[in-house]
C-alpha cells in the first residue's frame, strides 16, 4: 500500500512523524461497466452542455454556483486557490475528549496511521494513553485540495486511527424527524428490556458479512464457469402490517433462541459447502 499522505501528529512541544493509509478494502468489492448489448463495448460518459448537445472540452469548463434559478455567479481556478489552505502536514490536535461523547454519526471516513522513522516511541505512548483512557485526539488537517477536514485519533488494536469527522453543519437536525409522543406501560417497557437482555452478545464485527456481495460472487463464478443460470421470480417486499398487541409480540419474540444459543448450534453443525473463493483464484483453478 502507498501512504496517502506523509506528514506528522503535533500537540504541545510533540510532533510524531506519520503516513496515512486508507482504512477500507475495496479491490474486493464488486464493480461493473456499463456496455452497449449489442457489441459489449464500453459506454463512457461524455461532458455534454444544455444548449446545443455538444460535448465541451475541459479547457471550456468553468465552475459556477446557483444562486437563482439559472442564474451562476462564476469562481474561477485561482480564486478557489486563494481560499484554500495550504498543507502544513501538520495533524495539529486541538484537544482531547472523551470517546465516548463523540456520537456516531459523526464518523465519516477511517484512515490507518503508520508511525515513521524517529517516531516509533511517542506514537506508541500515545497509543497507550489513548488506549488507556478511552480518549480522543481531535484535530483539523488539510489533506487534498485545500480542504480542511476535522479529524479524531483514536486507539485501535495498539495502533492509531484517524477518523475523519463530519462537521456540524454537514449533518441535519434530528428535529427534522419528529419524536412519537406515546405512553409506555410498565408492563411493555419490562418485556422490552428483558427481549434487549437475551438477544445481547459480545460485539464481534467478523460475524456479520455481506450476504449479497458473496453471492454475486457466486453468480460471477458459475458465469464463468459456463453454467445456465436460471433467474428466479423476485417477489415485491411488503411492509409489515402494524402492530397490534406489542406485549404480546415481545413475549413471542422472547421465546426464539438468543444469539448465543443460536451460535453455539451453528458451530456445532457441519461446514457449509460451497465456500465462496476470490475470482481470480477461481479462474486460475480454471
Amino acid at each position: 500500500m502507498h501512504p496517502l499522505w506523509k506528514g506528522a501528529i503535533s500537540f504541545g512541544l510533540v510532533n510524531i512523524p506519520v503516513s496515512l493509509y486508507s482504512g477500507i478494502k475495496r479491490d474486493d468489492t464488486i464493480r461493473f461497466h456499463l456496455l452497449r448489448k449489442s457489441d459489449e463495448s464500453r459506454v463512457r460518459n461524455k461532458r455534454v452542455a444544455e444548449a446545443g448537445d455538444e460535448e465541451v472540452a475541459w479547457d471550456d469548463i468553468v465552475k459556477g454556483y446557483e444562486y437563482e434559478k439559472g442564474k451562476y455567479v462564476i469562481m474561477t481556478e485561482d480564486e478557489m486557490d486563494d481560499i484554500g489552505l495550504k498543507s502544513t502536514r501538520v495533524i495539529d490536535i486541538a484537544a482531547f475528549v472523551d470517546l465516548d461523547d463523540i456520537a456516531p454519526v459523526y464518523f465519516s471516513t477511517p484512515y490507518l496511521v503508520q508511525s515513521d522513522k524517529g517516531g516509533e516511541k511517542p506514537y506508541h505512548l500515545l497509543v497507550e494513553v489513548l488506549e488507556e483512557t478511552r480518549t480522543a485526539a481531535v484535530a483539523k488537517v488539510v489533506l487534498r485540495g485545500g480542504r480542511e477536514h476535522l479529524v479524531a485519533l483514536m486507539a485501535r488494536d495498539h495502533r492509531l486511527v484517524a477518523e475523519m469527522l463530519h462537521f456540524d453543519e454537514e449533518l441535519q437536525p434530528m428535529d427534522l424527524v419528529t419524536a412519537p409522543k406515546v405512553s409506555i406501560k410498565d408492563r411493555e417497557r419490562e418485556i422490552a428490556q428483558k427481549l434487549v437482555e437475551s438477544m445481547k452478545t459480545k460485539w464481534e464485527p467478523k460475524s456479520y458479512q455481506d450476504d449479497y456481495e458473496a453471492a454475486l460472487k457466486e453468480l460471477i463464478h458459475k458465469k464463468l464457469s459456463g453454467k445456465k443460470i436460471r433467474a428466479s421470480k423476485v417477489t415485491k417486499a411488503e411492509r409489515p402490517s402494524n402492530v397490534i398487541d406489542l406485549v404480546e409480540i415481545l413475549r413471542k419474540s422472547l421465546k426464539q433462541k438468543s444469539p448465543d444459543e443460536k451460535k453455539r448450534r451453528t458451530h456445532s453443525s457441519p461446514p457449509a459447502k460451497g465456500k465462496v473463493v476470490s475470482i481470480s483464484k477461481k479462474r486460475r483453478a480454471a
